[in-house]
């Protein structure tokens, strides 16, 4: 059975921590990719599918970071073969923000299809 590919935009490497809210609590992982459309966090606590997240991200080369509404879309619990984390959609993003966002996958490598 073939996996039919839902994203809308490549997805990239993004090596950076980034600081998440789910409600006041402030939180911290580790991202390993990024899109226009969202980002995957690594992290041991891995929240609720639909959980609401605020997070705040910064972008190599940017002066100053941004905050991003998201939904935990997809959580992996971890195996050998994959790492623990979630899969955050980005909901409300100004348009400045995902154009900067577009601007950096644009020139780095893309991931395969998962």
């Amino acid at each position: 059975m073939m996996t039919v590919e839902k994203r809308r935009h490549d997805r990239v490497p993004f090596t950076a921590k980034v600081d998440y809210f789910c409600w006041d609590k402030r939180k911290s992982a580790d991202a390993l990719e990024i899109s226009p459309d969202g980002i995957f966090l690594r992290s041991q606590e891995v929240l609720p599918e639909g959980s609401m997240v605020t997070l705040r991200l910064a972008l190599p080369g940017l002066a100053r970071g941004f905050t991003v509404l998201g939904k935990v879309v997809h959580t992996v619990l971890g195996s050998a073969l994959k790492r623990r984390g979630m899969g955050i959609s980005f909901l409300d993003i100004a348009p400045a923000d995902r154009d900067r966002i577009l601007a950096y996958v644009a020139v780095r490598p893309r991931l395969a299809a998962a």
